[in-house]
């Protein structure tokens, strides 16, 4: 009767073997079809919450915000004018792009083509650069900070797969 190979032994066998908990069949089953998040999916969705954050900003620099100072070099002080509003909300384009392809590279909708992520990480990288070289000091002490978090959180994300 031992020697019986039903697949409750084989599963008494394992689990007394200490080889899998009785769940983790599951689990592993959930991890093969993308159900449980693995470490890039949470940097990926911090990247996206610090994104909504920069679009919020640039909402608000549409909108008439008088942070002139804080962005596009910060030559403009008080409200930006309507090209600068323009430039805003490009800004906001080029973000949304962005976010889409983090998530994209991690499995997540909108599921875009890998090089999307790539995409992202490379005008994430250029944007950290870009904001540690302003000439305007209160706008490089907002957004170096921001932007250079924001670089190896998309590292990780793209770079993980």
């Amino acid at each position: 009767m031992w020697c019986r190979n039903t697949e409750r032994d084989r599963i008494i066998y394992r689990v007394t073997r200490l080889q899998i908990s009785p769940l983790s069949h599951g689990v592993e089953q959930g991890v093969k079809k993308g159900l449980f998040m693995g470490w890039e999916q949470p940097l990926a969705l911090i990247y996206i919450l610090m994104v909504a954050a920069v679009i919020l900003f640039q909402l608000c620099l549409i909108f008439g915000a008088p942070w002139g100072r804080l962005t596009q070099g910060g030559s403009r002080e008080g409200a930006l004018l309507v090209s600068g509003r323009g430039v805003a909300a490009v800004s906001i384009l080029v973000l949304l792009f962005m976010a889409a392809g983090i998530l994209s590279a991690v499995g997540l909708p909108p599921n875009w083509a890998r090089w999307t992520g790539y995409t992202a990480l490379a005008i994430q990288g250029l944007s950290a650069l870009l904001n540690w070289m302003t000439p305007s000091e209160s706008e490089r002490r907002l957004w170096r900070p921001i932007t250079t978090f924001m670089l190896p959180l998309a590292v990780g994300v793209v770079l993980s797969n």
